[in-house]
């Protein structure tokens, strides 16, 4: 079982960096490409969207620093506000999508695939900011 688990870790882990890069919209589509090849093989597709939510959320972080690093002091202090209003609005996305997996599995039997969507929810919600944020670069 461990043998099985190092060169998915491993993978995980290079794919990640890989994909953490993320600064434009065909980067951002190459990421769309291999997360929907992987759910395609049709097994392990949970660890498919948990992969990706942790990719867009990679993308998300390396995007906003990259926006943020040329930026004067009101610049800054603007797209904070800006992202902390985005994070509210996450926040609340998100505990609806909690409640609604909770909802679904409160008889115990909504599965992986439940969960699945879940994530993958979550995880569009995340890329439609990485990419309004790349946007943004691609606009300066």
């Amino acid at each position: 079982m461990r043998q099985k688990q190092l060169p998915l870790l491993f993978s995980f882990f290079a794919f990640l960096t890989f994909s953490g890069q993320a600064q434009t919209l065909e980067e951002l589509t190459a990421i769309d490409k291999k997360y929907k090849a992987c759910l395609g093989k049709g097994t392990n597709m949970l660890g498919c969207s948990q992969l990706y939510y942790t990719q867009m959320d990679s993308c998300l972080n390396v995007v906003y620093n990259e926006l943020r690093r040329p930026l004067d002091q009101t610049g800054k202090a603007a797209l904070k506000d800006e992202q902390i209003k985005w994070l509210g609005k996450r926040d609340v996305f998100f505990k609806k999508v909690d409640q609604e997996y909770a909802a679904e599995n409160s008889s115990g039997f909504a599965g992986n695939d439940s969960r699945m969507i879940a994530i993958d929810e979550k995880a569009q919600f995340v890329r439609k900011r990485v990419e309004e944020l790349i946007q943004k670069l691609d606009n300066r």
